[in-house]
């Protein structure tokens, strides 16, 4: 079969490669739809590489290729004899991780019998750690890691249950905080922009300001980032200490800074399809952090 591989540090070529065994408790899926994740990127750039030899050595993408793609939505081809909760045409999501259940460990590590089988001693991820993701024309996973999609959900958009359930995650640790409001109270405080015009009114006058003296910001461009920074630092700070005020928690303030330090800059990235600075330019997470954490 056909796949999309990392064959060298921001490389990828189209290769013929075997295609996967199928087991008795496995499934054959079509990726229909992969998101590409922040991890990608990094991974793709060669800066990242979570493919390890024993002894914890990264191995070359020129001697291992990896087939990335981990947020994965798909239909089922076909599925092994020992399979019943699945039938081939079903449309699934895929987890990527595999863990002593997915493997089907007689013995089980600790963190897979306490349920944090995301930090499995045996832990390996389709797309990221070697075994082969969801850039190929199939993928071959535990049935157990192939969860049915029950509604008519268009499959695009079913492949961002992965990033999702990261966001759902990382509520879990904020909201047990003990504080006068939950984390859901923080969408109650006001954006500026809509209560105070003049806010408004700065922000859409410097972007037509620079619309028509954009050849000069560009010869500027290293001042500009670190103005831009210190910009989003500030942002940042003022986020949290709006949820401070409002009675959020420590924790819960410092998210809502960087969220709305970020926030804005992500989605005109996203906007003018380019991947997001706060994800190549280390100096503006850092920024984001340290106003919100420093408020």
């Amino acid at each position: 079969m056909r796949a999309a591989a990392l064959v060298a540090p921001r490389r990828i070529e189209l290769v013929d490669v075997p295609t996967p065994n199928l087991g008795p408790h496995d499934v054959r899926i079509r990726p229909d739809a992969v998101g590409v994740c922040g991890t990608d990127f990094h991974i793709h750039s060669g800066e990242s590489n979570f493919h390890l030899d024993a002894s914890g050595r990264p191995i070359p993408f020129e001697l291992a290729p990896q087939i990335l793609g981990h947020e994965i939505a798909g239909t089922v081809l076909e599925c092994g004899d020992a399979v019943r909760d699945l039938a081939a045409g079903d449309r699934v999501v895929v987890d990527q991780g595999r863990n002593c259940h997915s493997e089907r460990r007689a013995a089980i590590c600790e963190y897979c019998a306490s349920g944090d089988s995301h930090q499995c001693e045996h832990y390996t991820e389709h797309g990221i750690t070697g075994l082969p993701g969801g850039f190929a024309e199939q993928l071959v996973v535990p049935a157990r890691n192939a969860v049915r999609i029950e509604s008519k959900l268009p499959l695009p958009i079913a492949a961002m249950t992965e990033p999702l359930a990261c966001v759902l995650h990382a509520t879990d640790f904020i909201v047990p905080v003990r504080a006068r409001r939950n984390v859901a109270q923080v969408a109650t405080i006001h954006d500026l922009s809509f209560v105070h015009w003049p806010y408004l009114a700065v922000a859409a006058g410097g972007s037509l300001a620079v619309f028509f003296i954009h050849p000069g910001i560009a010869r500027i461009r290293r001042s500009e980032v670190v103005f831009d920074a210190f910009g989003l630092g500030l942002f940042s700070a003022n986020g949290a200490a709006t949820a401070l005020v409002s009675g959020q928690p420590v924790i819960a303030a410092i998210l809502v800074g960087t969220i709305t330090a970020i926030g804005g800059g992500v989605i005109r990235d996203v906007l003018v399809n380019t991947v997001p600075a706060v994800l190549t330019r280390e100096l503006y997470a850092v920024s984001a952090m340290l106003g919100a954490g420093l408020a």
